[in-house]
């Protein structure tokens, strides 16, 4: 019974001891690397979905073609064209060919440079009775060549119109492109005029030939001023009834006097005494109203009538130039020192000799 448990543990002995020499004559093995669990990948957020009463920009139907029909292309309708209140259907002008001009403005050689403005009215309606030339409208021009007499040379004068005003000023929402020409020479002694200048007098007439094409979008509307309410009228008088001009040489009075007599019921104190300003003459609205001489005021008795008027001196060519030959009413506006407009009238007459 012991002999058997003896060779039973000697037996596991052995075996113990074989396996134990086995491990330590084999080679360690190489560990196998650990695999690395594959990325987790995270979701975009979906976007939320668009509300039910929101429209999308762009259309994404594909539209649906039968066999043999062709796609047609979508036409898009201009928008209407806007309504101006009180617009007319444009104007084409270029059927007139020639218009008769009057100049508004003494153009000398003696004081006239190249550059300066002239004004123009047309003198008669166009053939075609076209709006845009109706009589009176108004056009401005530029001075481009004057030469006096030279010689066996005549004098010559050139006048580019290169503005029409639609409303009978200058300003320059009113004014649009224009194109016509004056040429005008003279030789000495042809008209029994003496001197060397070259001239154009107020209220000659020319004929003009359009030289462009024009197509505007209203008609002429002349400027005629409303009269204001509660205008007072005084009387004006000038010291001298008649002006008398040598046209050859130039020689014109160097001041015009000037006396207004106030309102009835007014005084000259109730005068706003510096609001005193020629606006027009006869029927042509100067384009910048003319101021008299400062410093040129005077009370004064003109006419003896024991009734005090102020007594003003205005430059003698801010005037002269603006007259036609013969008689011509000065329109005057002036305040009270309550703001009340006054208006006063005066009749002068213009002689060249």
């Amino acid at each position: 019974m012991q002999w058997n448990k003896f060779l039973r543990s000697l037996v596991l002995c052995l075996a113990l001891s074989s396996t134990a020499w086995s491990q330590q004559s084999q080679p360690n093995a190489p560990t196998a690397p650990a695999q690395e669990s594959p990325p987790v990948l995270q979701k975009e957020p979906t976007p939320p979905a668009p509300a039910p009463n929101e429209k999308s920009t762009e259309s994404t139907e594909i539209p649906v073609v039968k066999m043999g029909e062709q796609i047609k292309p979508e036409v898009q309708k201009a928008p209407p064209a806007e309504k101006t209140k009180g617009s007319s259907a444009p104007i084409r002008v270029e059927e007139v060919r020639t218009l008769v001009v009057e100049s508004r403005q003494l153009v000398h050689s003696k004081n006239s440079e190249v550059g300066d403005t002239v004004y123009f009215t047309v003198s008669e309606n166009a053939p075609d009775r076209n709006p845009i030339f109706s009589k009176g409208a108004l056009i401005l021009g530029k001075i481009t060549e004057i030469e006096k007499i030279k010689s066996n040379n005549p004098g010559r004068l050139k006048i580019n119109l290169d503005q029409l005003s639609t409303t009978g000023t200058t300003s320059s929402a009113a004014l649009v492109p224009f194109s016509g020409t004056i040429e005008i020479s003279r030789e000495k002694g042809e008209d029994g005029i003496d001197g060397k200048e070259i001239f154009l007098k107020v209220g000659a007439k020319k004929k003009i030939s359009l030289s462009k094409k024009m197509n505007l979008k209203s008609g002429y509307r002349p400027l005629r001023p409303k009269p204001m309410k509660g205008t007072l009228s005084a009387s004006a008088e000038t010291g001298e009834a008649t002006v008398s001009v040598k046209l050859g040489y130039l020689k014109y009075p160097s001041k015009i006097d000037v006396y207004i007599e106030p309102p009835k019921g007014l005084s000259i104190e109730d005068l706003d005494q510096d609001s005193l300003k020629l606006v027009r003459i006869n029927d042509f609205y100067l384009p910048t109203p003319i101021l008299p001489i400062e410093g040129k005021i005077r009370v004064a008795d003109h006419n003896e009538n024991q009734v005090e008027d102020l007594g003003y001196s205005l430059k003698g060519w801010h005037v002269v130039q603006y007259l036609p030959e013969g008689a011509s009413r000065l329109y005057f506006s002036a305040l009270t020192k309550k703001g009340k407009p006054i208006e006063a009238t005066a009749t002068v007459r213009l002689e060249h000799n």
